[in-house]
């Protein structure tokens, strides 16, 4: 197995100057694939594409112009506020170097706080409500809904999916794609850490074994898993283990981690000052493993002709209100993510203080690309926003959270005609409203407030309402109440 771990001089100038029921999701296991079949998009079973879609090596071909390959990266439970865009501070200097050479958005939310109906929206552009994987009991994609892979491939685009993490490959997901280069899954838990450097050798592999040069059209989605818990440094040295009421608990440790989020609950700063020091050291891991990435790209010399996507899942909770790991509420800390698009046609040093959703980033890839957007894909393009991003867009980001018991949480984030952002969150019980632009971290809640009626009301008619695409939803709601 080969490790990809160098870093170029170009990427490094630019950082310079720039269905589990616990609250992580599925846990993790893994086998290296790199000499597999199954692996390296080999298996019998994985259907072959269109002897028009075969890559054909000719380096006597002009240079190519325009975008003919796709890279959807998303990275599993990293927050948005760990990663920089404009005056939004951040500690992945590598991936923001990237981003300052597009747009990026500070706004972003995520459609679920849980992989495998998170990835559905991202990859359908469709929110939980059309695409049917809104609970942990339902995880089947809808056949009817058409994905990127559905709308590339008769296209003449490669398809293919690498990812690390298994609730992102399940559910009718990977067979949409053409090739299957996911990580394996034997019984064995390792760090999650060095999981992201096999799944960096199985890119290699797809890119070595599918795409001989910059002509070859492919959609390739990848998906990394650290910074998931269990949270376990490459440093031997860095502290995984504490004593807490006569038990030691490990935070390298998948099944502890509901026991150290129940001690966090319970007011342990000392379990989460660790939590979140060892949770920003594998965002900075995982800074590295996205250079490694990169670099494939650069030496195959297929950087002037690929566009990027970069976002999370979900975020992840330590506590702000209540909540532990994820899958357990829309609050920013486990709906805000990080999102960034860079590469043919996307303008430089962009960014975006509108709110937008995962679900309108494969509306945009298909923009960039000139690829016509399905009109029942319910995102939007957001290649208007990127070429004007002046405050007074109108905008919104749905989300939806679907419980075991069958109770349900609701969610909206727009910016209002006269350039307010407010987020309403309809709970089992209990509702919350937030003026998103003075209160990013929802501490004070104005639900109920006389002087926010109008607003308090105008949202919850959004919800009320079936969830409309982008077009219909801005007719009906982009002139305010």
């Amino acid at each position: 197995m080969r490790h990809v771990t160098a870093v170029s001089s170009l990427i490094l100038a630019a950082a310079v100057a720039g269905g589990c029921s616990d609250p992580y999701g599925d846990p993790l296991v893994i086998v290296d694939g790199g000499d597999d079949d199954d692996a390296t998009g080999d298996d019998d079973t994985t259907p072959a594409p269109d002897d028009d879609t075969t890559p054909v090596d000719d380096d006597t071909s002009p240079p190519v112009k325009g975008v003919n390959g796709v890279v959807l990266l998303v990275i599993d439970t990293l927050r948005g506020d760990r990663v920089g865009c404009g005056d939004r501070p951040g500690m992945m200097p590598t991936v923001e170097a990237m981003l300052a050479g597009g747009a990026c958005f500070q706004r972003a939310k995520s459609n679920a706080p849980w992989t495998t109906p998170s990835t559905a929206a991202i990859l359908g552009g469709v929110h939980g409500q059309t695409h049917g994987m809104i609970d942990q009991a339902e995880d089947s994609l809808d056949p009817a809904v058409d994905i990127a892979p559905d709308v590339y491939a008769p296209l003449g685009f490669l398809t293919a999916q690498a990812s690390a993490n298994h609730a992102a490959v399940q559910a009718g997901i990977v067979e949409r794609f053409q090739y299957d280069y996911n990580n394996r899954f034997d019984g064995l838990e390792i760090n999650d850490v060095l999981v992201d450097q096999y799944l960096v050798d199985h890119v290699m592999d797809f890119l070595d074994e599918r795409v001989p040069s910059a002509e070859t059209k492919f959609f390739l989605h990848v998906q990394m898993y650290a910074p998931h818990f269990p949270f376990c440094p490459q440093d031997p040295k860095t502290e995984t283990q504490y004593e807490v009421e006569g038990e030691t608990l490990d935070f390298c440790r998948l099944n502890d981690g509901t026991v150290i989020g129940d001690h966090v609950q319970a007011g342990n700063e000392e379990l989460l000052e660790a939590a979140l020091a060892l949770y920003d050291q594998e965002v900075e891991r995982t800074d590295e493993q996205f250079a490694a990435l990169v670099q494939l790209f650069e030496d195959r010399g297929l950087m002037d002709t690929t566009l990027f996507a970069f976002t999370a899942d979900h975020g992840e909770a330590f506590n702000e209100h209540g909540h532990w790991g994820h899958s357990a509420g829309l609050t920013f800390d486990q709906i805000d993510v990080p999102l960034g698009i860079w590469g043919p046609g996307v303008p430089a040093g962009v960014v975006v203080t509108q709110p937008v959703s995962t679900v309108d980033i494969v509306p945009t890839l298909l923009d960039y690309s000139e690829v016509q957007v399905p009109s029942d894909m319910e995102g939007a393009s957001l290649r208007w926003l990127v070429e004007d991003p002046s405050g007074d867009h109108v905008t919104r980001a749905y989300s939806l959270l679907g419980t075991s018991t069958g109770g349900m949480h609701y969610g909206i984030t727009t910016n209002r005609p006269d350039g307010t952002a407010w987020t309403l969150l309809q709970m089992p019980f209990v509702s919350a409203l937030f003026h998103t632009e003075a209160d990013p971290q929802e501490m004070q809640d104005l639900y109920g407030d006389a002087g926010h009626s109008a607003i308090q009301a105008e949202l919850q008619l959004m919800l009320d309402e079936p969830v409309l695409n982008y077009g219909e939803w801005l007719d009906r709601y982009g002139q305010g109440p």
